[in-house]
């Protein structure tokens, strides 16, 4: 007889309930994440230092009423010239090449070998002085064309090509494929390209910045690049923190361009 007042004891078929167990992070994923967000940053650290050491080293950029054309002589990756090849310059300056990217060495190498080789190093390092070079001009007609386009707020001057006609000779000139990116299309056109103009002054007088210094063969439209910087800054992200103190200049009245 059980006790008075005290019920049977039945066991349960389903066993005890178990208490809900919180999902633990892998081991050393913290470690990786702050890694990985470390060398991002140092990476952007060094490309900044080495874009504003090369402004610093050249004249005082001004900003005139009408942008000037003017030709820029770029470095192509992995080609040294001899002096040979500098006569040879001088006298066909106007021959433009069409594959500015020449293969690496050896194709079969690891993705790890070939980001430490000699090759990776200096076309990373000719790309830096590419855009160290062109970015006073694309300054310069970013500022002027933002001025026409109301900071490319005004959908009536949206998608104005604001280049002036060219009077280059045909050698001067070449028309390439470039993939065109916007907040609602995307498009391949055939661009008209000159030597008296550089690719990236005369993408962003069509409201695009392109991918590359020379040779672009993507280029973004400048609506689409603020409304991502946008997104990027008050979206919830792990560096939010970091972004909120930044200055908001690129950022403030986006769209209406007041």
């Amino acid at each position: 007889m059980p006790p008075k007042g005290q019920g049977r004891s039945m066991p349960c078929p389903l066993g005890p309930i178990k208490k809900p167990r919180t999902a633990r992070p892998p081991e050393g994923l913290a470690k990786l994440i702050a890694q990985v967000e470390a060398s991002n940053s140092q990476f952007l650290q060094n490309r900044t230092g080495q874009i504003e050491r090369a402004l610093a080293s050249g004249p005082p950029c001004q900003i005139p009423a009408e942008p000037l054309n003017h030709k820029i002589e770029f470095e192509l990756p992995g080609h040294i010239a001899s002096s040979d090849e500098d006569d040879a310059n001088d006298q066909h300056s106007n021959i433009l090449v069409s594959n500015a990217d020449p293969l690496p060495p050896n194709v079969d190498v690891t993705f790890r070998d070939y980001i430490r080789g000699e090759y990776y190093k200096n076309t990373q390092l000719t790309e830096v002085k590419n855009w160290a070079k062109v970015l006073n001009p694309m300054f310069i007609a970013f500022m002027s064309c933002a001025r026409k386009a109301s900071q490319w707020g005004d959908p009536r001057l949206w998608g104005v090509d604001h280049n002036s006609p060219c009077s280059c000779g045909v050698g001067d000139t070449q028309t390439r494929a470039v993939d065109m990116v916007d907040i609602l299309e995307r498009k391949q056109d055939q661009l008209f390209f000159c030597k008296c103009t550089p690719d990236q002054v005369r993408l962003i007088r069509m409201g695009y910045i392109g991918g590359s210094p020379i040779y672009p063969q993507t280029a973004y439209s400048i609506r689409l690049l603020r409304l991502h910087h946008a997104l990027w800054k008050y979206c919830t992200v792990r560096v939010q923190g970091y972004w909120y103190r930044q200055p908001s200049t690129m950022v403030s009245n986006l769209f209406l361009g007041h």
